[in-house]
């Protein structure tokens, strides 16, 4: 993942002040990668179809898609609270 560098800035800013950036790329050797405490990388391969990009995407929204069922399994109730909050928050700005 190629970003520029305000992003990198602004991720040694929260870094220092003790976030931790977790990162998903498929590249190793990215700015990203360096700075990240921890990353996961996804693979994929450009089909006659699919992009490398699209491909890439897709791989890594299904991994933030899983790491959001773990987590809200691991933490159910606060996960259906908060849940319970948005609906109502969205049904509020409904008409």
């Amino acid at each position: 993942t190629v970003i520029d560098q305000d992003k990198v800035e602004a991720l040694e800013v929260a870094k220092a002040r003790g976030a931790k950036i977790i990162a998903i790329t498929s590249y190793k050797k990215s700015a990203l990668s360096q700075l990240a405490d921890i990353t996961l990388y996804t693979s994929t391969r450009e089909t006659e179809f699919r992009t490398e990009a699209s491909s890439s995407r897709l791989a890594q929204l299904s991994l933030l898609d899983t790491l959001y069922v773990g987590l809200s399994l691991q933490r159910q109730e606060e996960t259906l609270k908060n849940l319970q909050s948005i609906r109502e928050t969205i049904s509020m700005k409904r008409i």
